[in-house]
């Protein structure tokens, strides 16, 4: 499935993971969300997360 922005975004908060400020966080659309985990994660305002890679 390919993924723009806002349904990253969208998948992300659906799995669990907080984004109290959704409109200012940027993920690129080669970000791997499942690689993400949901378990008490907060992305908050201002994050920029891109690249296929995670560390």
């Amino acid at each position: 499935m390919v993924y723009n922005k806002d349904s990253l975004i969208t998948a992300l908060i659906e799995k669990g993971v907080q984004i109290p400020n959704p409109s200012s966080v940027e993920i690129s659309e080669e970000v791997d969300i499942n690689l993400i985990s949901s378990e008490d994660v907060t992305i908050h305002s201002g994050c920029k997360i891109f690249g296929k890679k995670t560390v």
